[in-house]
């Protein structure tokens, strides 16, 4: 199998639950995983795109639009969340010794631009 990409996802974590976010995002084109949950005081939700072909760059794509096109009330919302990642996971079997992953200069400046944290997961 090697390694294989499987989504991406936004995730969220706000001290209160950020359910005016979550619909501004889901009307730039977001899905939300679930109701937001409660962790050791933080509300946390996870977001992605709904696509049947995804890869790392149409998601992240999508999931940085969906950010940049929020209106300004979005926006003002999206900066007071605590924790905005956008978290790319990928599955991968005990035997790969090591893979390469880029993102284009200029998506890695949109996500400084937003703010949020770019993280990698991965999966065995």
């Amino acid at each position: 199998m090697g390694i294989k990409f499987i989504n991406t996802d936004l995730n969220l974590k706000d001290p209160a639950p950020p359910l005016e976010l979550i619909t501004a995002l889901e009307k730039n084109g977001l899905v939300p995983l679930g109701d937001p949950r409660e962790f050791d005081g933080l509300w946390f939700v996870a977001l992605e795109i709904y696509a049947r072909r995804v890869t790392l760059e149409t998601t992240v794509d999508k999931i940085l639009k969906a950010i940049e096109g929020l209106d300004e009330k979005g926006r003002v919302l999206w900066d007071q969340c605590q924790t905005r990642e956008i978290d790319i996971g990928y599955e991968s079997n005990s035997n790969v010794r090591e893979t390469t992953i880029g993102l284009k200069p200029e998506v890695l400046r949109r996500i400084a631009e937003t703010g949020a944290t770019l993280k990698f997961t991965v999966y065995h």
